[in-house]
């Protein structure tokens, strides 16, 4: 069997692919570009979540030589849940290449290396969009499959937590400063929530309509006044993105489409129309994406990665059998630290 490492090996990179008119579908990473769930590389199959809690109290003072009171006890709970496969097959046949002519190079005939690697990574591809779904459906505190409609697990009703709501009541006045005090009143709850893990910064991504109201009204407007330089304002694009109070308001307009088997396929959009997410960045123990090892036999107990990709020739030598597969699980392990935002008003 040949095995093709083309995510390690630079023969294989998107980099060395012959430039042309190459049509893609919409690619949205946003979460993996900020790197918001680290990969957690695991040797076993399934993740246990183990919730204890206890709490920190004030010793009252007593008698030298008395007796002392008892330290609580404190709360344990535990789950099971599955890491989630994902596979995704392909071929590059003989046919495929014969008489095919390269896009960027007319007169050329299609080279197999070049078309091997446009292959593996249009698969890699929808295995990163994969993973990105997951991660969305992750920060709403839910752990989903891939369709969008089964939930495999309600991660608020396990713990035991009620998710926070950010409130921006943008129908009231700048006087009120109904943004300043909703972002204010979320940082409170960060601070009094985290449960041992730290932040140093929030974004907030929203829709494009929610963004909108956002950045037109008057406290936001007012505070384009206070800028040193007006043309500090002009001169960056703010169309996409605003800082206010430390905190950063995004647009967000990814969208993946699950292909069911009868045909049907259904889009779903990561963040609700006309609303966001508020997320605590700088993390180190909140959000997580666990490995496993791939169903092969020399990859048992092994420590897992992303995503695997191995190829084997056809019979007769009349191709290669590309096969790929993720095990992967990515998690919020205090979903009510990433509040709904919204607007009431």
């Amino acid at each position: 069997m040949a095995e093709l490492d083309f995510l390690g090996n630079e023969r294989y990179s998107y980099r060395k692919i012959t430039e042309g008119m190459l049509l893609l579908p919409n690619y949205f990473s946003t979460l993996q570009d900020w790197g918001l769930f680290p990969t957690v590389p695991i040797d076993t199959t399934y993740v246990e979540l183990d919730v204890e809690k206890f709490a920190i109290n004030i010793i009252p003072s007593g008698t030298r030589g008395g007796t002392n009171p008892k330290a609580s006890p404190g709360s344990r709970r535990s789950k099971v849940t599955k890491v989630l496969y994902y596979g995704l097959d392909d071929q590059l046949r003989a046919d495929d290449l014969q008489n095919a002519i390269a896009l960027a190079n007319a007169g050329q005939f299609k080279k197999f290396d070049v078309e091997l690697a446009k292959k593996l990574l249009k698969l890699k591809m929808q295995h990163d969009q994969t993973r990105e779904y997951l991660q969305w459906t992750a920060l709403a505190g839910k752990l989903m499959e891939s369709d969008g409609q089964g939930e495999l697990l309600d991660l608020f009703a396990f713990m035991g937590k009620t998710r926070y709501q950010m409130d921006l009541k943008l129908g009231n006045s700048s006087t009120d400063k109904p943004i300043y005090s909703a972002i204010a009143k979320y940082k409170d709850h960060l601070q009094l929530n985290m449960e041992g893990d730290i932040f140093t910064g929030v974004v907030i991504p929203v829709d494009r309509p929610l963004f909108d109201r956002i950045v037109n009204h008057p406290e936001i407007v007012d505070a384009h006044s206070q800028y040193p330089s007006a043309q500090e304002v002009l001169r960056e694009d703010v169309s996409d993105a605003w800082v206010y109070k430390g905190v950063v308001f995004r647009v967000e307009l990814g969208r993946a489409t699950y292909n069911a088997n009868d045909g049907s396929s259904i889009t779903t959009q990561f963040v609700t129309p006309n609303e966001g997410l508020a997320i605590p960045t700088g993390t180190l123990q909140t959000f997580r994406n666990y490995a496993a090892p791939a169903d092969f036999i020399d990859t048992v107990n092994d420590l897992g990665e992303e995503m695997y990709a191995r190829t084997e020739i056809m019979k007769f030598n009349r191709g290669v059998d590309i096969h790929t597969q993720a095990n992967i699980l990515p998690i919020n392990l205090r979903p009510q630290t990433v509040a709904r935002v919204y607007s009431s008003n």
